[in-house]
């Protein structure tokens, strides 16, 4: 298991579909445990932005006559055109969950994708940052946090992700992709200790 070295100067905060789609409960993908990260979210993203360290929101959102939707429309529960809020651009659904709602010189990128990567300018965002090291938290962890921990490695960017500040829908489910990511993929380690090192760096 990797620890990677950060410098706060080099390194950026992926905040991935922190949506009302995944946090709200009735939503149509809400995950029981993302209340439970909600604290150290909080606190991640304030630490961020008190160090200067910037703060990206990932949120996924489709065109709403889901034309840019790909496989998706045969492996979710999704429905284009969209009856009431599903993950259409407009939509509540796709919305930051109004907690940890973005605040002016926060950054926010639309995908269409599981990875943070696919088809976003999110790579150029960073590469124009200075940015060699990315933390990532939100949901859902085997699926968008996942995908986008690999693309970070696979682009030479060194993935943090952190294990209190990311969800699943079971817990066990998130072990295993945790392990996966630590094991082949960067660095996982806990928000308390990301935040001492940013700190010092």
């Amino acid at each position: 298991m990797v620890r990677w070295q950060i410098n706060k100067s080099k390194t950026a905060l992926l905040v991935v579909d922190v949506n009302n789609n995944f946090f709200m409960q009735g939503m149509p993908f809400y995950v029981p445990s993302s209340s439970s990260i909600l604290p150290n979210l909080k606190k991640i993203i304030k630490t961020c932005r008190e160090l200067k360290v910037p703060v990206i929101y990932m949120t996924q959102a489709y065109r709403p006559d889901g034309s840019n939707i790909g496989l998706a429309s045969l492996t979710s529960n999704l429905a284009f055109p969209p009856k009431g809020d599903v993950a259409a651009e407009g939509t509540k659904a796709v919305e930051i969950y109004d907690e940890v709602k973005p605040e002016k010189g926060d950054i926010v990128i639309k995908k269409m994708r599981y990875s943070s990567f696919f088809n976003t300018d999110l790579e150029t965002t960073l590469r124009w940052l200075g940015v060699d090291t990315v933390i990532i938290t939100g949901t859902v962890t085997d699926c968008c946090v996942m995908t986008t921990a690999f693309d970070a490695y696979q682009r030479d960017i060194k993935p943090i992700t952190l294990s209190d500040c990311t969800a699943a829908r079971d817990d066990e489910t998130h072990r295993v992709i945790l392990r996966t990511i630590a094991r082949v993929a960067g660095e996982v380690t806990t928000t308390a200790d990301i935040i001492e090192r940013l700190k010092s760096s």
